[in-house]
């Protein structure tokens, strides 16, 4: 082969190479979110219930994400729960702003998980409830319950 075609594969390798490493960095960086069918969710809007959809982060077991329905975005759109804990698991329920949808549904990962809602700087008043496979939390509006499928 002559020196010209060497450097063309080279710089095609290069160019592969290239992408690869930005592919992965932007995966790893900015993680997708997809639907996870080892948690249910519902939410109650004055007595009705309503099964929505529970997501998690690529790589984050312990991190869930919840939508609420097209009609309840005024004010919230995703709610996160996170669990913690070593011997005993607690839920950290936030209210979530950074996630994006182009080109992929993700969250950035190296972000604080949301601003939880029992801090003050949260406008409305949150009851959180919390067993080892539940979470519970409603506001004056709607309520949200979280459940862990039983394996079968």
């Amino acid at each position: 082969m002559s020196k010209r075609k060497y450097t063309i594969l080279f710089i095609f390798l290069a160019a592969i190479l290239v992408f690869i490493s930005l592919l992965r960095l932007c995966l790893e960086h900015y993680r997708p979110i997809t639907k996870t069918d080892k948690w249910e969710a519902t939410i109650t809007v004055d007595e009705n219930v309503k099964s929505i959809d529970v997501y998690k982060m690529a790589g984050f077991e312990n991190r869930l994400l919840v939508r609420l329905p097209d009609e309840l975005r005024q004010r919230y759109e995703w709610f996160g729960i996170y669990k913690y804990g070593v011997t005993e698991y607690k839920y950290y329920v936030s209210r979530l702003s950074g996630v994006r949808t182009f080109p992929y549904r993700h969250y950035n990962h190296d972000k604080a998980f949301g601003v939880a809602l029992d801090d003050p700087k949260t406008e409305d008043s949150w009851v959180i409830e919390q067993t080892k496979d539940t979470v519970d939390f409603h506001n004056a509006d709607f309520k949200i319950s979280l459940r862990k499928r039983s394996s079968q």
